[in-house]
C-alpha cells in the first residue's frame, strides 16, 4: 500500500491477533521511506477505543450502575490465565460449558 498505492504509512492501522504476531510483523516488514505505522492487537485496539469513548458509553448505557468506576483491562495473557482457572474449576465440578461449540481445553486460547 505504501509503495504501490502511495498511501501514507501513518494512515495505516494494522490489527494483529497477539503480541507474537505483532513482533513477527515488525521484524519481517521493512518499508523504504515510511513513517510510523500504527500496529496493535485487536484486543489493544478495543481497549483504547473504550478508554477514549468511555464518557460517551456512560452517557448512553443505563446498565452501568456505578458511574465512578473507570475501565481497567487485564493483559491478554492474564485474561487467558484467569479463564483457564475457571475452566479447570468447572471441569473439577463436572459442570459442562453448555451451548459452547468449542472444546473446553481450547477455549482459554480464544
Amino acid at each position: 500500500m505504501v509503495n504501490t498505492l502511495e498511501v501514507p504509512s501513518e494512515k495505516i492501522l494494522i490489527l494483529l491477533l497477539n503480541r507474537t504476531q505483532s513482533l513477527e510483523w515488525r521484524t519481517k516488514t521493512f518499508l523504504e521511506g515510511s513513517a510510523a505505522i500504527l500496529r496493535t492487537s485487536y484486543f489493544g485496539f478495543v481497549q483504547e477505543e473504550i478508554r477514549t469513548y468511555y464518557p460517551l458509553i456512560l452517557k448512553n448505557c443505563n446498565e452501568i450502575g456505578n458511574r465512578n468506576v473507570k475501565p481497567v483491562f487485564l493483559t491478554f495473557e492474564a485474561s487467558q490465565f484467569l479463564v483457564s482457572i475457571v475452566l479447570e474449576w468447572r471441569r473439577q465440578k463436572k459442570e459442562p460449558l453448555r451451548g459452547l461449540p468449542l472444546i473446553p481445553t481450547g477455549l482459554q486460547l480464544r
